[in-house]
């Protein structure tokens, strides 16, 4: 596959450089106000953000894209799973341009400030702008994809001339891309469909890695507290975390390796009993932070106490880049705690050590593009359940099969439940792709040196592939950094050049086979 996308780079640019004439003089671009659709792709974006859309309860999405729909003028449909779309019919002058689609997700990983605990499902981000950057404050906004909904809601009201357009906006994306995978394949009416999820300004993704999302649980009896015992808690905060695709290799620490350390350097030597543990929000993000409660002789709190201190300080010296905010209290064991017995612990440290994490390989041809990794999510313990899910995602589908048979193994070891949550495909770029080369002309135009490559996360075009092999497919984007954070930012500036790109396709859609 790596040569194969070497090969693709020059077909691509010679594609480009014969099509230049063909593209030059495009349709009523003097008639395109690009400040004023910025400005309302982004007023767009922050009208839906006030909408709580945590992924896997999205009724509140679907009811304002059903409003916004009855409110416009347009029909819309939905199908069981609960995605959603709406036609917009051709300009005049544009009926017989071939149809495309704009397909972006509706749903969102939720983060919030460090010692915050919102509740997503009714509470959402206060818009923060710094200079061009627009974040959220106490609670991320969600552009990660609510500017593709934002910007597809726009492109549908706006006077940009088009032929018939069709808006997909798909549900639980970042909860392994259950509405891509449900999404009946006659929804995909079309042999073009462009997907606004991509984070990078002047990149078109021709193609995505697969994933794989796998759950272990176990529960563990209840064992009473020794005389004299003590309850210790501890809380890790303020990690920069990130996207467990696109982050992956960029040295950042996982509170799963602080909870790591924590489980084998203080519980375990001292026949610790766990009580609780909070590890992690999403599988598509690097955990932020960490909570853990155990029970302990109370001649070894100092001692505790003083590893604690030595470790934190460890990581503050390996990751300076990082913001650790940590505490440890200690206090008397309750009478409704639940001490989970030591074979709970040992069995934890046990999957820590059998299951990676991180980034394994990058690609030999494209610079920091990690072909292989792996990320724990969430880790939680509660009245002696344990619950523990990763997320390998790899541009090998047949790594990811031998990965998901040594997860299954791992289960069997341990005596625990397994369950393969989902699984998407690997996306490989096509050598023949119109859509892509005909973008890549335009988006040169405005974002010199703009080129296509495959993306280290996983997209939904992966499965609408397998539904339609012959769609022609791209991804495209404006900046976004440290998505699936608290610092989540959209680089509002990035924002119209992309528009100029998208725009100069709709309206020149005629000329894709040309």
């Amino acid at each position: 596959m790596k040569k194969y996308f070497v090969i693709l780079t020059l077909i691509v640019v010679a594609a480009c450089s014969c099509r230049k004439e063909d593209v030059q003089n495009p349709r009523n671009e003097k008639t395109i106000d690009y400040d004023e659709l910025t400005t309302r792709s982004i007023n767009s974006f922050l009208d839906f953000a006030k909408t709580p859309r945590p992924c896997l309860s999205l009724d509140k999405a679907r009811a304002y894209l059903q409003n916004w729909c009855q409110s416009n003028g347009f029909l819309f449909n939905r199908d069981d799973y609960g995605n959603v779309w709406f036609d917009v019919p051709a300009s005049s002058g544009c009926e017989s341009f071939p149809k495309i689609i704009l397909q972006c997700h509706m749903d969102m990983i939720c983060a919030c400030e460090p010692g915050l605990n919102p509740d997503y499902n009714t509470e959402v981000g206060i818009p923060l702008w710094e200079g061009t950057l627009l974040k959220g404050s106490r609670i991320n906004l969600g552009s990660d994809d609510g500017i593709g909904v934002g910007i597809a809601l726009t492109i549908a009201t706006s006077n940009v001339p088009h032929g018939p357009l069709r808006i997909l906006v798909t549900a639980d994306e970042d909860c392994g891309m259950l509405g891509a995978m449900n999404l009946p394949a006659e929804v995909l009416d079309s042999r073009y469909l462009i997907n606004l999820d991509q984070e990078e300004i002047g990149i078109i993704n021709n193609g995505c890695g697969g994933g794989v999302r796998i759950g272990y649980a176990g529960d563990f009896d209840r064992v009473s507290a020794g005389d004299g015992e003590t309850k210790i808690e501890i809380n890790i905060d303020g990690l920069k975390g990130g996207h467990s695709g696109e982050d992956i290799g960029k040295g950042r620490l996982s509170a799963a390796t602080v909870l790591n350390s924590l489980v084998d350097s203080l519980v375990l030597p001292y026949s610790g009993k766990i009580i609780s543990i909070k590890c992690g929000t999403a599988l598509g993000a690097i955990a932020t932070n960490c909570s853990l409660s155990f029970s302990v002789e109370s001649g070894y709190v100092e001692t505790i106490k003083s590893t604690f201190a030595a470790l934190i300080d460890e990581y503050k010296e390996e990751f300076p880049h990082e913001t650790i905010t940590h505490s440890l209290f200690d206090k008397s064991v309750g009478n409704d705690d639940y001490l989970m017995e030591v074979a709970g612990s040992t069995t934890l440290s046990n999957l820590f050590d059998a299951i990676p994490m991180g980034a394994f390989e990058y690609s030999e041809e494209l610079a920091d593009h990690v072909s292989k990794s792996n990320n724990i999510g969430i880790v939680e313990v509660n009245e002696g359940h344990l619950d523990f899910q990763i997320f390998a995602r790899s541009d090998y589908n047949e790594w990811l099969a031998e990965m998901k048979v040594y997860y299954q193994e791992v289960a069997a070891q341990y005596s625990l439940d397994f369950e393969v949550q989902s699984e998407s495909p690997a996306w490989f770029p096509k050598e023949d792709n119109p859509l892509e080369y005909f973008t890549l002309v335009y988006y040169d135009q405005y974002v010199p040196g703009a080129f296509a490559q495959p993306c280290m996360g996983t997209l939904e075009p992966a499965f609408f592939y397998q539904k339609k092999p012959d769609l022609q497919m791209i991804s495209i984007g404006p900046d976004l950094t440290e998505v699936h954070t608290i610092n989540e930012a959209l680089h509002t500036e990035t924002l119209k050049p992309l528009l100029q790109t998208l725009v100069q396709v709709l309206m020149n859609a005629d000329k894709i086979e040309k």
